[in-house]
């Protein structure tokens, strides 16, 4: 079975998940323990780190092509690092999936502003997504992948 994604930012929003991939998943809400999520200084995304004792919300896609597992892989490029992590579904209290984390040394780059879907909706989506589209169009060229609707 194609491995499943514990997203916690930008990407749990379903719209740029498709953006970047040109595919659609079916996802569940998820929760990811001893991690915490904050955003980036000078930036409108957040990242998260390990953190005894927090716990992070998100969004858990399902079934995850590898074609699209390396889209996202680029998309975070560098700076994030996809970890195999376990979290808790309502349905499910254990489900292992990967996240994509920030490596500890590299925590001095967080701020300390939690991130907020909302806000970044209201402010940030329609250019965001925009982005998103290019990337995914300049990828899918370059690495002759599967194109999407986008």
């Amino acid at each position: 079975m194609p491995p499943s994604l514990f997203t916690y930012g930008t990407l749990e929003i379903s719209l740029v998940i498709e953006a970047v991939t040109g595919k659609s998943f079916q996802s569940t809400a998820a929760v990811l323990s001893n991690f915490a999520r904050f955003l980036l200084q000078g930036e409108t995304y957040p990242g998260i780190f390990r953190d005894d004792g927090s716990e992070v919300t998100g969004i858990l896609f399902e079934e995850v092509d590898q074609s699209s597992l390396a889209l996202i892989d680029l998309f975070e490029g560098d700076f994030f690092r996809r970890e195999e992590v376990e979290v808790m579904t309502p349905s499910r209290p254990r489900v292992d999936a990967y996240a994509y984390v920030v490596p500890s040394e590299l925590r001095l780059l967080f701020s300390t502003q939690p991130w907020d879907r909302e806000t970044f909706i209201s402010l940030h989506l329609e250019d965001f997504l925009a982005y998103c589209r290019e990337f995914h169009w300049r990828q899918t060229r370059r690495l002759g992948v599967g194109l999407g609707s986008h």
